[in-house]
């Protein structure tokens, strides 16, 4: 069979603008598929032996399905990295397929061209049939895909705008929610570094006073005791001791309200610093620690003037026991041995305190410390969610654009091989018109008429086809209706 090209050169590359590679380089010049090997071919390139090309149209390829992929074009292919070298593997054995494919078709179409070929009877008519239909089906072929194509790139818009509205509505609902975990984090850590037992600076004050004014009632009905069994000359000397007995005890109850009302504006002056937020985010994060900072230096200064009210309050209870055991010679050696033991547990009392506060601060730092590590944990675990979930989103995407290649490659098998079919057909139409002119002559002068008429007409047929394929090539966007209407190409609505 011969080739329709005049200049001997049977070129079929077809142009796509979405896969043009190469472009700015001069297409190499071979002259058959099997002076070539896979490797060679790199660059884009065109073929001169007309077997070598209809091998290609007959399994439905072009010489661009034989080119090797650049890196540029491997370097944009999305998904991880995984899913891009399996792709790339995948196209590179397809292109070898390919290619042994097109070597075996072309050692195939040459043995059938070396074959003697039979001649046309005399008696065949030759009959007059406009194969226009062929083109008008091509070019609704053109139309349909281009309206798939637009519907296809549509419904991908919209899966991709509803996978993102719920990949951020997921990342909303988790800061949301990890915020909130945060919030009652804190107001919890607040809540029981400022949970103590109800007014037990207080309580312990209530209680030592308690104590003291026992004893010094004691004191004074042990006086008393003693004014009724003491004669009148002796009683003057115990009646001094009971006046001042009771100016201490005026002075004690005195200091005692001082103190306690001290601790309950210092307790009301710390409770109005506690203020949890209901959310705390950027520069409220700075204000709460600077309020804790705040609360931190009035317990430090709390702590420091219990201190000092501490060492004032020895002070005075080593002045009470030195006035007590002037005014109280006279009681026996185990008041005495009573008086030394409580002194021995004011001081374990005191100690023991302040070791217990000791504690406290340390339990509550460990816990903020503790508090402080889980958010962090909290992140991390966050941030790695993140990362699985962008990697799963990458591989779809990757497996996406293979599945849209597959696509693109079959619709191009097919278009490819129609057209090998309809260039075939010519051909053997031209091939039967030459023999029935050998065989009757003025026949044929009157069928050539007739199919210069035809020939012209699938000329204009072709031309339009091939323009409409250009313009769906390069402006996938055009309007489909109106290219219909233009090559008067019948769709359904």
């Amino acid at each position: 069979m011969k080739s329709l090209d005049q200049g001997g050169v049977f070129n079929v590359t077809a142009f796509d603008p979405n896969k043009v590679r190469h472009a700015y380089q001069e297409p190499k010049v071979f002259r058959s598929i099997i002076d070539v090997k896979p490797s060679d071919l790199n660059t884009k390139f065109i073929f001169t032996e007309v077997e070598s090309n209809k091998a290609l149209m007959m399994i439905g390829a072009t010489t661009d399905d034989l080119v090797r992929m650049s890196e540029f074009e491997k370097q944009n292919i999305p998904g991880t990295p995984n899913i891009r070298q399996r792709i790339i593997s995948d196209l590179e054995g397809r292109r070898l397929k390919t290619f042994a494919a097109a070597v075996e078709a072309r050692n195939k179409l040459k043995k059938e061209n070396q074959q003697p070929q039979k001649k046309a009877t005399k008696g065949v008519k030759v009959v007059r049939k406009s194969d226009n239909s062929d083109f008008e089906k091509l070019k609704k072929k053109q139309i349909n895909t281009l309206l798939s194509y637009q519907n296809q790139k549509e419904r991908l818009r919209k899966s991709e705008e509803i996978t993102a509205a719920r990949i951020k509505e997921t990342q909303k609902s988790r800061a949301a929610e990890l915020e909130k975990k945060r919030v009652e984090s804190i107001i919890n850590y607040r809540k029981h570094f400022f949970r103590r037992p109800k007014n037990q600076d207080i309580e312990k004050l209530e209680n030592e006073r308690n104590e003291e004014r026992q004893k010094e009632n004691e004191q004074l009905q042990n006086l008393q005791n003693q004014l009724s069994n003491t004669p009148k000359k002796g009683q003057k000397q115990i009646l001094d001791e009971i006046n001042n007995l009771k100016s201490n005890i005026e002075k004690n109850e005195n200091e005692f309200i001082e103190k306690l009302n001290y601790l309950k504006s210092a307790e009301t002056q710390i409770k109005s610093l506690i203020s949890p937020p209901e959310k705390i985010t950027g520069n409220q994060l700075v204000d709460f620690k600077k309020r804790e900072q705040e609360r931190n230096l009035i317990l430090k200064e709390k702590e420091i003037l219990l201190m000092e009210q501490k060492k004032k309050l020895e002070k005075q209870i080593l002045e009470k026991e030195a006035k007590v055991e002037a005014n109280l010679r006279a009681i026996t050696s185990q008041k005495m041995n009573q008086l030394k033991q409580y002194r021995i547990q004011l001081r374990k009392r005191s100690q023991s305190a302040a070791a217990a506060k000791k504690i406290i601060e340390q339990q509550k730092i460990a816990k903020f410390q503790k508090v402080m590590q889980r958010e962090q944990e909290a992140y991390e675990r966050a941030m790695k969610l993140k990362a699985s979930k962008t990697t799963v989103i990458m591989e779809k995407a990757g497996e996406t654009w293979m599945k849209q290649r597959n696509g693109l490659d079959n619709a191009k098998k097919i278009r490819v091989k129609k057209q090998f079919h309809v260039i075939e057909k010519v051909e053997k139409t031209i091939e039967r018109q030459k023999a029935i002119e050998e065989e009757k002559e003025k026949i044929i002068q009157k069928q050539i008429k007739n199919l210069r008429k035809d020939t012209i007409k699938k000329v204009q047929q072709k031309e339009e086809y091939e323009e409409l394929k250009r313009i769906v090539q390069n402006d996938p966007d055009s309007n489909p209706i109106e290219l219909a209407k233009k090559y008067h190409v019948k769709i359904n609505s």
